[in-house]
């Protein structure tokens, strides 16, 4: 009996070391599985973040409008701030400048001469009318992109560094502007710090402890460049040395490394971390979460196998030598239902009907592989959702890149209408445009509509004009014959889509249009929640290309008188 009871032991023993080895091992890989989407989503957010604004820069230094302007307004600066001249260019330029940089939400726009004189700025602080060689400024990220984009002729990106004129942190975009083929100076973006600070601020996925890091290597040290969840004041107050034994994994990152695993943080307590380095703003990225809410099952599983091993051995001591012959035989089964689990096969159970405490013991187990089991599908299934969302938010980075840059109307609402279509993979869409209280098909994709289909609907007139009038989502599923005239041109052929979707497109609940798509299946309720997401941008850029076109208009009346 005492050989039964050692071997029963030692059998726990190896089965609750293995269990304990390959759970961890799991739950291990699926937090860093987890981590790696949530850091690549970050890093990707903030280099597609910075891509747009760079384009933005390169867009405004080509301009037209832009480059007479900044000519006229180094005319008029070498002539005195308070100059006649002066004052009659800011007041034919001032309003467009404004305009661009607040329609973007950039917090201040530069026009600075070769010679280092900051000529323009829209915010108006105490570095306007400066000039970036003088000893108050030499030494700013402002100065050092403004030498670096003169000297290299090329798009720059400065550090988030703090800029005392505007009394915050700050990241500067800059890029040469040439006049008749000559360089004639700099054009700056100054990015608001609240803007990179939400992008480290979103926490889904990471649990109550998890967080993400953002820092910088300067000198020595690593340098917190965003609040963190814990400690809202840390952005360029928390400091880490470069040789200390806590807070690797951000070292590690300021340091251009990428990399996963366990190691201490900032705080001295453990995580799994996964860490990036970000280029374009030399940044340091750190996804973590601590390994007590990571393992917090493990320690539950832990502690109720350990009890039910005390009572099993309990039972065993008074029992055994009335069921010594029919003990081994589950226990060799539970043995090898372990291996299976360690294995990673969840898909198997004891499934033992005794009335005993092996049976209690095997239906413990059962139980406790069917909640790791339900455990790790969560797990996949908040991976799943994490990489849906980014997916959409990708797709709502793309169409903000179609809706950049100075376009015409028309150009505009096709390239959306392209960009929508390809995302979503639908057939066939149409994009109308209110013009003088009628709306006005101006884009369309793959449609192939009858003779008699008009391009024209008044208010409340078919679909369209339905849509516009209750001005609301509107979809239409399993389409009666002739209900409407949209067809999926394919080029082998055409047929009619089975469902289609009416949306408004709305700025201040004012209508501007009416997108229209058509698909052979059924719209799912992501694409619909994204497509009433991405409307609001869509009318906002098509009332800015609208209002951009008037004002430019307007420009051109301007200079004629």
């Amino acid at each position: 009996m005492v050989y039964l009871i050692m071997v029963v032991s030692f059998g726990l023993i190896i089965i609750m070391v293995i269990i304990f080895q390959s759970t961890k091992s799991i739950i291990h890989d699926e937090v860093v599985a987890h981590l790696l989407s949530v850091a690549q989503g970050r890093v990707d957010q903030i280099e597609t973040y910075v891509l747009e604004r760079k384009k933005n820069v390169i867009t405004l230094a080509n301009a037209p409008n832009v480059i007479e302007a900044f000519d006229k307004y180094i005319t008029g600066f070498n002539k005195g701030l308070d100059s006649k001249e002066y004052i009659a260019v800011d007041t034919i330029y001032r309003q467009y400048l404004n305009y661009y940089s607040a329609q973007f939400g950039y917090h201040d726009l530069f026009l600075i001469s070769k010679q280092g004189d900051i000529v323009f700025t829209v915010a108006r602080e105490e570095d306007f009318g400066e000039n970036l060689k003088s000893d108050l400024y030499k030494d700013t990220e402002l100065a050092i992109v403004f030498e670096k984009t003169k000297k290299q002729l090329e798009t720059s990106v400065s550090r988030f560094k703090y800029y005392q004129a505007s009394q915050e942190p700050a990241v500067f975009i800059a890029s040469p502007t040439y006049y008749e083929g000559e360089f004639i100076g700099v054009i700056a973006f100054q990015i608001r710090s609240h803007e990179l600070y939400q992008l480290a601020k979103d926490y889904t996925g990471l649990g109550e402890t998890g967080e993400v890091v953002l820092a910088s290597k300067q000198g020595g040290i690593v340098q917190f460049v965003a609040p963190l969840r814990h400690d809202v004041n840390a952005a360029f107050q928390r400091t880490v040395s470069l040789e200390s034994h806590l807070a690797s994994p951000i070292i590690n990152a300021v340091q251009g490394k990428n990399g996963f695993g366990t190691a201490m943080d900032y705080k001295g307590t453990e995580i799994i971390a996964v860490w990036r380095y970000i280029p374009v703003l030399k940044w340091g990225l750190v996804a973590k979460i601590n390994t007590s809410e990571a393992y917090d099952s493990l320690e539950k599983l832990k502690l109720i196998t350990i009890i039910i091993s005390v009572i099993t051995l309990i039972g065993i001591v008074f029992v055994a030598m009335f069921f010594s012959r029919t003990i081994s035989a589950p226990i060799l089964k539970l043995i090898q239902v372990t291996k299976e689990v360690a294995g990673g096969n969840l898909n198997v159970s004891v499934d033992s009907d005794r009335q005993d405490e092996i049976g209690e013991l095997s239906r413990a187990f059962d139980i406790m592989v069917n909640d790791l089991e339900i455990n790790q599908q969560k797990l996949k299934e908040q991976t799943r959702e994490i990489e849906k969302e980014n997916h959409f938010k990708t797709g709502q980075t793309g169409l903000a890149d179609v809706l950049r840059g100075e376009q015409t109307v028309e150009t505009l609402a096709q390239r959306v209408m392209e960009y929508i279509a390809d995302f979503l993979k639908f057939q066939v869409g149409e994009l109308y445009l209110l013009d003088s209280g009628v709306l006005k098909r101006v884009a369309d994709y793959a449609s192939k509509s009858p003779a008699n289909h008009s391009v024209h609907y008044q208010i409340g007139e078919g679909l369209v004009g339905q849509v516009a009038s209750e001005k609301r989502l509107i979809l239409f599923s399993e389409l009666p014959e002739g209900h409407i005239t949209m067809k999926i041109n394919t080029g082998l052929g055409e047929f009619k889509p089975e469902s289609v979707l009416g949306l408004p497109l709305l700025f201040d609940f004012e209508l501007i249009g009416v997108f229209v798509l058509g698909s052979p299946g059924e719209f799912t309720e992501d694409e619909i929640v994204f497509l009433e997401k991405a409307s609001e941008s869509i009318a906002i850029a098509l009332y800015s290309a609208q209002s951009r076109q008037q004002m430019q208009q307007l420009l051109e009346k301007s200079k004629r008188q």
